[in-house]
């Protein structure tokens, strides 16, 4: 007999421990599962409820805005009030299609507490889960055309507030705006008689306040409740009536107010005006900081010159002016009737111009007064000095002639037995034989004047009685030299 060994085979499994783990993972991981799954479960129901309030809300305002396009008599607060609001109001009234009166208004729901949109003050049109803490109407365009309103009535809705459903109730905060324009023309109004057609109104104006001289400024209106506007200056009827530009058409050379007459169809007519400054062109004075025209600036005195602007008025033109300036003449002349002459003093002085020779201002003269330098007409010339030869040509003026001494114009005085004043620089004496004055190189003057019976012979330079020389001399040699 033979003998046979006999193997047990090993079988693979799960011990209990590994089964009690691998339950328990299951179990937490299901858990898990399970509070997320019931967590987007809630949130799910809780956002359908906001869908819902938020749909609800939606379908409010679409019922009142569909009303409020084919309604009429637009107006704020309650039935009985009028015009617009631009500063807003908490209810609104209007006429629906079908001719009834609706007011839509804040209000509450049936627990007195939440906010509510109610219609004719008790038709509920919001659900309990919205609550509306504000609604606002702003309306504007209810007038007609016959207040010169053109624009259609239209309101805006401005609604805030809060919705909460699901189980948690959280409130979820909200604001909604909307509007609706009157899907009607505005035109309800009929042929009004004359007599209730406002009285005009206008306004004019120019593009600017100034302008140069020649200038054309261009004018605008606007009127009100007007057929017609004419403005005077030679411009005419304009149109538009109610608004537009014109450029004036006569070149501006003072300053010049505008006025604008409109009119209507009732008879009533109402002006209104626009003033224009002519702006100034400056001109420069011969005398230096002076200014023909404008006002002088920017005054600056050098060696040879005295330079500076004159800037015209109302922001017009600036010049620029310069003077050279002059030769000063000083010292003394001698006549045996009036004895001595000066040339310079405090306050005046005899001036020779370092261009032309042309000689101005006054000498004195103790016994007669002012001798202008200043006076001409169309017998005698000015006086003024030839820089080639020398020679002084031209005439003086004793002022002691005229009745006004002190400014040294006419009349002549009644008194001076017909005596002129008038004071040759150079001339022909009765016997034929030459005189006058001559300047040197070095601005000396020497020889004589003469100024009639009156006066007699001046002498410019000499010898006085006490041996003491005399003489009328310039302060600018190189400016007396020949030239």
């Amino acid at each position: 007999m033979e003998a046979r060994s006999t193997k047990h085979e090993a079988r693979n499994g799960y011990t209990l421990i590994e089964l009690v783990v691998a339950v328990g993972l299951f179990a937490l991981v299901m858990t898990l599962a399970s509070g997320a799954y019931l967590l987007m479960i809630d949130l799910n129901r809780q956002a359908q409820g906001i869908a819902t309030g938020v749909d609800n809300l939606s379908f409010a305002l679409e019922t009142m805005t569909r009303s409020i396009r084919t309604g009429t008599a637009y107006r704020c607060g309650t039935l009985g009030s009028e015009g617009d609001c631009p500063g807003g109001a908490n209810s609104f009234s209007f006429t629906d299609a079908s001719g009834a009166d609706i007011t839509y208004a804040h209000g509450f729901q049936a627990d007195e507490v939440t906010g509510a949109i109610v219609k004719n003050g008790t038709i509920i049109l919001t659900d309990p889960s919205v609550s509306v803490s504000s609604l606002m109407f702003y309306v504007s365009g209810t007038a007609t055309v016959a207040s010169a309103d053109f624009a259609q009535p239209y309101v805006t809705i401005i609604i805030s507030g809060t919705v909460s459903s699901g189980p948690r109730k959280t409130p979820q905060v909200f604001t909604v705006e909307t509007g609706a324009t009157m899907r009607g023309i505005d035109l309800n109004i009929a042929s009004a008689p004359s007599e209730d057609i406002p009285t005009p109104t206008c306004t004019l104006s120019a593009d600017s306040a100034f302008v140069l001289p020649g200038g054309l400024p261009k004018l605008s209106w606007t009127t009100r409740f007007s057929d017609s506007i004419s403005i005077d200056q030679g411009i005419g009827p304009v149109s538009p009536a109610f608004y537009g530009s014109e450029d004036a058409t006569t070149p501006l050379a003072t300053t010049t107010t505008y006025t604008a007459t409109a009119t209507n169809s009732a008879g009533g007519s109402a002006t209104c005006s626009a003033t224009v400054s002519v702006s100034g062109v400056g001109s420069c004075s011969a005398t230096h900081f002076g200014c023909i025209s404008g006002t002088s600036a920017n005054n600056v005195e050098d060696t040879n010159v005295w330079t500076w602007t004159c800037t015209g008025a109302n922001g017009g033109t600036t010049v620029s002016c310069s003077e050279e300036k002059p030769t000063n003449l000083s010292g003394y002349a001698w006549s045996p009737l009036i004895g001595w002459i000066s040339f310079s003093g405090p306050n005046y002085g005899v001036l020779e111009n370092k261009t032309t020779g042309a000689l101005y201002g006054y000498a004195w003269s103790s016994r007669i007064g002012w001798i202008s330098f200043n006076a001409s007409d169309g017998t005698h010339t000015a006086p003024r000095v030839d820089f080639t030869t020398g020679n002084i040509s031209g005439w003086a003026r004793a002022c002691a002639a005229f009745a006004d001494k002190t400014t040294c114009s006419e009349p002549l005085d009644s008194k001076s037995g017909g005596w002129d004043g008038w004071i040759a620089l150079s001339g022909i004496a009765q016997d034929g034989s030459r005189y006058g004055i001559t300047q040197s190189s070095t601005c000396e003057w020497t020889g004589f004047a003469w100024g009639s019976t009156g006066i007699g012979a001046i002498s410019v330079r000499g010898t006085a009685a006490d041996y003491s020389t005399y003489g009328v001399t310039g302060d600018d040699p190189a400016a007396c030299a020949p030239h």
